[in-house]
């Protein structure tokens, strides 16, 4: 495997980076707790038949409306930095 990061453990750093930002700097959003949890779920969307427009969209978070916890990659089957024991 190269070195190089799949794109989506790039983007699930960069919403870390963002979020611990957030955190690092109370006076800019307030004193109140902030908490990411990041889950796994399904995203559904349907399109007509020969239209490029979406139709409709469903989500799917599984495990009683909470979803499964991200540990791993689902494009490369890395571990996640901060990912949940």
């Amino acid at each position: 495997m190269s070195a190089r990061e799949c794109v989506f453990c790039r983007e699930y750093q960069s919403k870390r980076n963002v979020h611990q930002f957030m955190k690092d700097h109370p006076e800019w959003y307030g004193p109140i707790g902030l908490e990411q949890q990041y889950t796994v779920a399904i995203v559904t969307r349907t399109y007509r038949k020969g239209h490029k427009r979406q139709a409709a969209s469903s989500t799917d978070y599984r495990y009683r409306g909470c979803g499964y916890k991200l540990n791993y990659c689902p494009e490369c089957g890395k571990l996640l930095k901060g990912a949940p024991k």
